[in-house]
């Protein structure tokens, strides 16, 4: 399934995408907030799962005016691992920073009306509990 609007679309991450990840997680500026640096194969341990629905969290692909521009995923965190995300507060701050920083940064490129269609995707998602 995606949502589309403004030439903004979500969609849920197929097989092909996997080279495009791992182009993405290896560069510099995602590595300041995420790593180690990670091999096509890697990629695909990681996320494969996601893909045939064996994790719970799912991953989607941004796409603007049909170029892959980036990355995102949802999930309900599972009642038996509520506590440890809670007790981690502070940690997922850290991540909150990190999407902060990079909105803050398309702002100062003049990318408004793609951060409204970024925020408008999210808050479907969060409105009719994701995408299938």
């Amino acid at each position: 399934m995606r949502i589309t609007k403004n030439n903004l679309t979500i969609r849920v991450m197929r097989e092909s995408d996997y080279s495009c990840m791992a182009k993405w997680l290896n560069c510099d500026l995602v590595l300041e907030y995420y790593g180690p640096r990670l091999t096509l194969e890697q990629v695909i341990d990681k996320y494969g799962p996601r893909l045939n629905k064996e994790h719970y969290v799912t991953a989607c692909i941004v796409e603007y005016s049909g170029a892959s521009i980036g990355f995102i995923q949802y999930y309900v965190i599972p009642k038996e691992q509520l506590k440890v995300y809670l007790l981690e507060l502070k940690e997922i701050s850290g991540a909150n920073e990190c999407f902060r920083k990079a909105m803050d940064l398309r702002v100062r490129k003049g990318d408004e009306s793609l951060i409204e269609s970024t925020q408008n995707a999210l808050n479907y998602i969060q409105r009719h509990g994701g995408l299938e």
